[in-house]
């Protein structure tokens, strides 16, 4: 739900809401819909060293959705902007107003790839190479309406009183995206110690209202990939690596304009280690990415009734630092990770607030520690672990929402062809807040998930 600071992240002049509290109207929230999915794969071995690979996909979509979110956007950090039932303003309000929406889409999309790979030597040279075309073809169309409701009162919700609207949607405003790629690669392994991998790709992507006579999209991009890796001995592998992608989105911006794609180079180094028994695998990386025409949230938003608009910000620029370690020693499985990200948008329009500051809900900090246990008769397993998410910021860096640590357990039970788990997130049913927001919500985080299964294997 998307609720206020007052009464999430501060106490609003009746306290704070329950993280269990419900903002829409049972009667008629939904959502749902239908995917019907035909598709094959198909490989081919022209002899021992070449073979060639086609695959296809299409997949039939049609979603609807029908809900509320409070007008967050009324209240300010004190709580000014609660109401009375009728959604007048009041002193110490228990009431929200709230904003109903409804949502169709219908979606088509085509992939497919064809893919010829081969193996071949030139001296004491070993080349794979990979050679391809994909294509993909997206037409998407979102129908919506949306308008005031009843308000809510937050504190002691009494539903019922808001009947579902009877809205005839509209012709919606029909997207194609049509994207084609041609990509060469080549990986090369020399001296049983050197392994390079080389690429190349082209995109060429149009984005346009169907029935348009122009595109509003028409771009052609080449990316490139170059990767080396040093095999040292000893379990020790240090790499270096650089990369570019090129994404299309589709949609429009708060603007109205179509989302332009986005692109990216990342620069990274780092060092994995694995001894000849494979019973111990560490991996550290530092890393530099740079993406431009990356969506995020717009606080400028010219409607401050749509709560899903975002923008596309001018460069982002990301830094960061990742260690994992992974551990199978005897009877004890052991997991760890820990990961530091300074993630910035560095250019944006002038005097934009967010330009210098961190990115709204990524954390600088998060680690995480997991450990299984296999018992003698090695048939039952039991383990635990903790996720710690550091402190993150609304993307102008005035309001911060507070770490938050939790703990999962699980235990499992093998009985030849069948396996039955029980695995427990969130283990001690820990209320906290995962995200707050420049424009003025935030969200809690996820309480106790309970999930038993049972598998058979073939």
């Amino acid at each position: 739900a998307f609720l206020p600071w007052a009464g999430t992240l501060y106490p609003a002049p009746n306290g704070y809401i329950d993280d269990a509290l419900f903002i829409g109207e049972p009667d008629w929230d939904s959502y749902g819909g239908e995917r019907l999915r035909l598709g094959y794969q198909f490989e081919y071995l022209i002899n021992d060293n070449w073979s060639i690979r086609h695959n296809l996909r299409h997949d039939d979509l049609e979603g609807h959705l029908a809900s509320m979110y409070a007008n967050f956007w009324e209240v300010d950090a004190a709580g000014n902007g609660y109401v009375d039932a009728t959604g007048t303003p009041a002193t110490n309000g228990e009431y929200l107003n709230r904003t109903w929406y409804i949502t169709r889409t219908d979606s088509k999309v085509l992939n497919t790839d064809l893919l010829l790979e081969g193996k071949l030597n030139a001296g004491t040279v070993e080349h794979t190479l990979l050679l391809g075309i994909d294509a993909m073809r997206f037409e998407d169309n979102q129908r919506t309406a949306d308008g005031a409701a009843t308000p809510l009162n937050v504190f002691d919700p009494v539903y019922g009183g808001f009947p579902k609207p009877s809205v005839a949607l509209g012709a919606g405003t029909p997207l194609e995206t049509d994207q084609t790629g041609f990509m060469l690669q080549d990986q090369a392994r020399f001296d049983d110690r050197w392994i390079v991998v080389a690429g190349l790709r082209r995109d060429h992507v149009t984005v346009g209202i169907e029935g348009a006579a122009n595109d509003d999209i028409d771009d052609t991009v080449t990316t490139r990939r170059l990767g080396l890796v040093y095999l040292a001995g000893n379990g020790w592998a240090p790499y270096l690596s650089y990369s570019e992608s090129f994404e299309t989105i589709s949609g429009f911006d708060s603007n109205g304009n179509l989302f332009e794609p986005k692109q990216g180079e990342q620069v990274e180094a780092g060092v994995k280690w694995s001894p000849d028994n494979g019973a111990i695998t560490a991996t550290a990386a530092v890393y530099s990415l740079k993406e431009t025409n990356r969506p995020v949230f717009d606080i400028d938003d010219p409607d401050p009734t749509d709560a899903f608009s975002q923008i596309q910000a001018g460069e982002v620029e990301v830094d960061g630092i990742e260690l994992d370690v992974s551990a199978d020693l005897q009877s004890w499985s052991l997991l760890a990770s820990y990961t530091y990200t300074d993630a910035k948008i560095v250019k944006g329009d002038p005097g934009d607030p967010s330009v210098g500051k961190q990115l709204s809900s990524i954390p600088e900090r998060s680690a995480s520690l997991w450990a299984v246990h296999t018992f003698s008769n090695h048939s039952l397993q039991a383990g635990g672990g903790v996720r710690y998410v550091g402190e993150t910021r609304d993307g102008t860096d005035l309001i911060r929402t507070p770490a938050n640590t939790v703990f999962d357990a699980m235990i499992a039970y093998d009985l030849g062809t069948w396996r039955y788990a029980l695995n427990v997130n969130n283990l001690f049913d820990e209320e906290y807040i995962a995200i707050c927001l420049t424009r003025g919500d935030c969200w809690f985080g996820t309480r106790r998930e309970i999930v038993a299964s049972a598998n058979y294997h073939f």
